[in-house]
């Protein structure tokens, strides 16, 4: 958005209360995460800015754009009176702090009808609170007593400054009534004056405190209702936490199964591997001894001669060698067909590996 030139003057940036610590750290946080939601506003005929400075201060320390609005004003008590009525509106500000924006707003002229409206209080608490109002007309005003639809937070400090209000009301009322009773005791002579100070003290007694005390139960309900919300809402962040931390330890569970997956492949390849060269180096073996026994066979002739020659050779074991050979020649044969049988095989890749 485009940011628009203004001036900042220090009386009117030092007017409002500055945010405490926690306050400003949530409105920056909040600036980070979703931007200026509510546009910074200027006096438009002095071109000065009334209300924004925090969010400003932010903006600009973050480089974060925002938008500006222009609203007319009179004079200076008149923005004065806006920037009161402002932040009535807007912040959580403590019972006397409140009550001093009311008291300085009715100071300015401004109607207790729009200070009730924009705190959320009543009229007669409003009235109460700039100087004072005649217990007669509480009731009436207690029953348009319109709640402000703010958060959980807002609206429980709310109901309880209500509570306090009304506890008081009731308290003074009692005052009053007793005050009556001494005066009914003191001049009990004074007919006429008896008979109005008995109706009133009737109105008090016996009225003003049952609705007192059926708008005590109406805010005590709504304040048990907020404190309930705030209850589920606490548990719904522990359960959502706790679902989210076991969703991380299922995911490292997962990329660990992964990985072990991958880790058991390479080791089945591996084994296939060391089982292939294990064949092939049992069938090595067995291939060099066939080999070793036929060149053997081929040295039975040198050595016949020999003993013969030395004159060890017998009868005996001459009828011996005789069948051994005619057995070995016989086997030769047989292991000659196979290998001949199986050169087909082996051409054509089917059982025999050929090197």
């Amino acid at each position: 958005m485009t940011q628009e030139p203004f001036r900042i003057q220090p009386d009117l940036q030092a007017y409002i209360d500055p945010l405490s610590e926690e306050e400003l750290r949530m409105l920056e946080e909040s600036i980070l995460a979703e931007g200026v939601r509510d546009p910074l506003v200027v006096w438009k005929e002095e071109n000065v800015l009334v209300d924004g400075h925090h969010r400003k201060s932010i903006c600009d320390k973050h480089g974060i754009s925002y938008s500006v609005v222009y609203r007319s004003f009179e004079s200076k008590e008149q923005a004065k009176a806006w920037m009161d009525l402002n932040q009535l509106g807007r912040r959580n500000l403590s019972r006397d702090h409140r009550n001093e924006l009311i008291r300085r707003l009715a100071a300015n002229g401004v109607r207790q009808k729009e200070i009730a409206e924009k705190v959320g209080l009543t009229r007669t608490a409003v009235n109460k609170i700039v100087g004072g109002v005649k217990n007669s007309h509480l009731p009436d005003e207690i029953k348009t007593l319109n709640l402000n639809q703010t958060s959980a937070l807002a609206e429980l400090a709310r109901l309880q400054a209500e509570i306090d209000s009304l506890l008081t009301t009731k308290k003074e009322n009692q005052t009053t009534v007793e005050y009556l009773r001494r005066k009914l005791a003191e001049k009990p002579q004074e007919i006429e004056v008896t008979k109005e100070v008995t109706k009133e003290v009737e109105v008090v007694k016996e009225v003003l405190p049952m609705e007192t005390q059926e708008r005590l139960k109406l805010l005590e309900a709504k304040e048990r209702e907020a404190t309930e919300k705030l209850r589920e809402k606490e548990r719904i962040e522990r359960e959502l936490q706790k679902a989210q931390h076991e969703l991380n330890q299922y995911r490292s569970v997962e990329s660990d199964l992964k990985a072990m997956e991958k880790k058991k492949a390479r080791l089945e390849e591996e084994i296939r591997k060391v089982k292939e060269e294990k064949a092939c180096s049992v069938t090595e073996v067995t291939f060099t001894r066939i080999i070793d026994s036929i060149e053997k066979a081929g040295m039975v002739k040198t050595m016949v001669t020999n003993m013969a020659e030395e004159g060890t050779l017998t009868e005996q074991q001459l009828d011996r060698l005789s069948r051994c050979l005619q057995n070995l020649i016989a086997e030769a044969k047989d292991a000659l067909i196979v290998a001949e049988t199986m050169r087909p095989k082996a051409l054509r890749g089917g059982g025999i590996r050929v090197l």
